[in-house]
């Protein structure tokens, strides 16, 4: 298709594809999504490190999931909310669905 559509007789295949701005909030849905599973993923993998080296400060600190508690917050965020885990791998994966707006957030017990 794309050696057609360089030369230019793409024709009703072309046609067939959506538009730019039809994709535009799928694409803007995927990578925030996708920047917040990574960013998410590598603290997680700091914290999970952190256990490892230094397990008795490890066993002062606990993680909240933090929640943006606003009128797009769906019901399984609001319910994690401040809810704290012993362990970092004890959590649930973060984030939970498309545009999850949480955290885990590491604080003293």
């Amino acid at each position: 298709y794309t050696q057609a559509w360089v030369a230019g007789k793409q024709g009703k295949a072309a046609e067939a594809l959506p538009s730019v701005e039809t994709l535009r909030p799928k694409a803007n849905l995927v990578a925030t999504t996708e920047l917040a599973y990574t960013v998410n993923r590598k603290r997680a993998e700091e914290f999970a490190s952190f256990e490892r080296r230094e397990p008795k400060l490890a066993a002062l600190i606990e993680y909240a999931w933090d929640a943006e508690l606003d009128k797009r917050t769906c019901p399984r965020c609001e319910s994690l909310n401040g809810q704290t885990f012993a362990r970092v791998g004890d959590a649930p994966d973060c984030p939970v669905h498309p545009r999850c707006r949480c955290v885990l957030v590491p604080k003293l017990r």
